[in-house]
């Protein structure tokens, strides 16, 4: 079954490309259950790395990356639903923002957010919930 559903994008960073590489490798061993991945679709001297996304709507990355200069890479991201997946083309696109947020926080010494903010929010007004149940 294939999808017409997908999301592709360039983005240019003033960090060296070992650097990066070393943020994508970071970011799937500390996420390994978030994006899961085989060893042998990680290329790391060719710059290529494909992995998923798990989630409601599953998604499979394909990501690339270019030399710009000695201070600047070029990632190139192609998603698209996983094959039991009926994501659309902007659940797409929001998975690649996502992992680009990791790649920030990981290239700028931040801790990867363990949820989303969705998920904070919930747990906040249920524990205000029950504050005012037991006050």
């Amino acid at each position: 079954m294939s999808s017409n559903h997908f999301a592709e994008q360039k983005v240019t960073i003033d960090f060296p490309i070992a650097k990066v590489k070393e943020a994508i490798n970071s970011i799937l061993a500390q996420k390994s259950t978030k994006y899961p991945h085989k060893k042998e679709n990680l290329n790391e001297i060719m710059g290529t790395y494909q992995f998923f996304e798990l989630g409601i709507n599953s998604l499979q990355f394909n990501l690339s990356l270019s030399e710009i200069s000695e201070s600047k890479t070029e990632l190139n991201f192609r998603v698209t639903p996983d094959v039991t997946s009926k994501a659309s083309s902007s659940s797409c696109a929001q998975g690649i923002t996502n992992f680009q947020g990791h790649i920030s926080n990981t290239l700028t010494g931040q801790p990867l957010a363990s949820s989303s903010g969705c998920a904070i929010l919930v747990l906040v007004g249920i524990g205000a919930t029950m504050a005012m149940m037991f006050f």
